[in-house]
């Protein structure tokens, strides 16, 4: 048989499935896959074994989810089966941790006699001495003078600018934009887990893991200081920490929103609202001062005692 005949037949019948494996377990094409070993033989093999491992992969390892058909691991993200192009029922949440009661105390049990409880109280319960007498006149311990130096106050910090806790449930007025999987920057997240992303008018939260403790808030940095960016699907978030370092946050496969409308949110700067000018108190009108009565003035009087006098006179006269 000739040689290239041979070659091309170790191919199809090893190589190529081989490869189409591999391919499916990193969550390739395995038909791709297949056809390019099929035509470049092991260095098809070569490069889907160094390739990397997709983070849906991993992740649905991790949750364990499989398509009932075919039995070949999903995304949690998943609708639709990539090997059997079933459509996928919804991702079960991790269930609840059973909580184990104590068991109840028979019924009809024999109770302790008091002499029994005494008995065990006296044997548990530790000598109580009581306590030394005190002297009668104790001596004051000898007082040593101390040298007092001012040291100027620091100014207190507000604490209304303080966390009140870690949960994003006692945060008022956060709303929740969108989530992604983590790819790197702080050490407080974890690399592969999808996180949320949420903004208040003047803080920005990253809480989760979301499968784990969606309301754990593990990043926060005030809005004034975050510049987001969004490359080829990837969110690039720029954001100065409270204690003052810059750090750089890589999330991928956002979801909720592109990471376009992302950056814009993000960008958007909580303004003060303006203060409502305050309403001019209307200015109360004198009231109307009422006119001065005229007093009436006494009629002048009239000079009668002469005339009276005169007649007299005459009446005496004649």
């Amino acid at each position: 048989m000739h040689p290239i005949v041979l070659l091309l037949l170790v191919d199809l019948v090893i190589v190529a499935p081989l490869t189409g494996w591999l391919a499916n377990q990193k969550g390739r094409s395995p038909s791709g896959w297949f056809v390019a070993a099929a035509i470049a033989g092991p260095l098809a093999l070569l490069a889907v074994g160094l390739a990397p491992t997709l983070w849906s992969v991993e992740e649905a390892r991790r949750l364990d989810r499989r398509c009932p058909r075919c039995d070949s691991r999903v995304s949690s993200l998943a609708r639709i089966c990539s090997s059997c192009d079933m459509e996928l029922p919804a991702a079960s949440e991790p269930a609840a941790p059973s909580v184990t009661t104590a068991p109840a105390p028979k019924v009809g049990a024999q109770p302790v006699a008091p002499r029994a409880r005494a008995a065990a109280a006296e044997t548990i319960a530790p000598s109580v001495q009581p306590p030394a007498p005190r002297p009668a006149n104790p001596e004051p311990p000898a007082v040593r003078p101390v040298e007092t130096r001012a040291v100027a106050a620091t100014p207190a910090a507000d604490v209304a600018d303080e966390p009140t806790g870690n949960d994003l449930a006692d945060r008022r007025g956060v709303a929740n934009i969108a989530s992604g999987v983590f790819a790197g920057g702080v050490s407080e997240l974890g690399a592969g887990y999808r996180y949320l992303i949420s903004t208040s008018p003047t803080m920005l939260y990253i809480s989760g893991p979301i499968d784990v403790a969606p309301t754990r808030i593990v990043f926060q940095a005030p809005r004034s200081t975050v510049d987001a960016s969004h490359f080829e699907g990837d969110l690039v978030i720029v954001a100065e920490s409270p204690i003052g370092k810059k750090r750089q946050l890589v999330f991928r496969g956002i979801a909720g929103a592109d990471a376009a409308k992302v950056e814009s949110l993000l960008a958007r700067q909580a303004e003060p609202e303006a203060a409502p000018e305050p309403t001019p108190e209307p200015t109360p009108e004198p009231a109307p001062v009422a006119a001065p009565k005229a007093t009436p003035r006494a009629a002048p009087r009239t000079a009668t005692t002469p005339v009276r006098r005169a007649r007299r006179t005459s009446k005496s006269s004649g």
